[in-house]
């Protein structure tokens, strides 16, 4: 996380002085010059206190601002708080496999 290409990838963290570490993490990776990929990963104990929703919100805005097309991650399919967060944000769904669900965004300038 700590050697980031500005060019192709953008990491943001959460932490608090209380418990003494990440407790999120968001990340995209460009797969090329049209297409990134998204993460976000968050501590249990942080689960349904927003940060989802505020992670990804901040991704959105900066695969907009890197010229991405393309924003897709994979989501686990019992994860139905991320996938809401998803389908708000207008991000297609389908089964990827049988434990999994791929997410994809097609990004539009009035994202922003």
């Amino acid at each position: 996380l700590t050697h980031i290409d500005y060019t192709k990838e953008m990491a943001i963290v959460a932490e608090t002085p209380s418990d003494k570490g990440l407790i999120a993490v968001a990340r995209i990776a460009a797969e090329n010059e049209k297409e990134t990929e998204f993460a976000v990963i968050i501590a249990d104990k942080w689960h349904g206190k927003g940060l989802g929703s505020i992670l990804t919100d901040f991704m959105i805005k900066v695969a907009v601002e890197m010229n991405f097309k393309k924003m897709y991650g994979y989501v686990f399919t019992h994860n139905i708080p991320m996938l809401e967060i998803l389908k708000q944000r207008n991000f297609s769904l389908s089964n990827y496999d049988s434990t999994t669900t791929y997410a994809e965004l097609i990004i539009e300038k009035s994202k922003a």
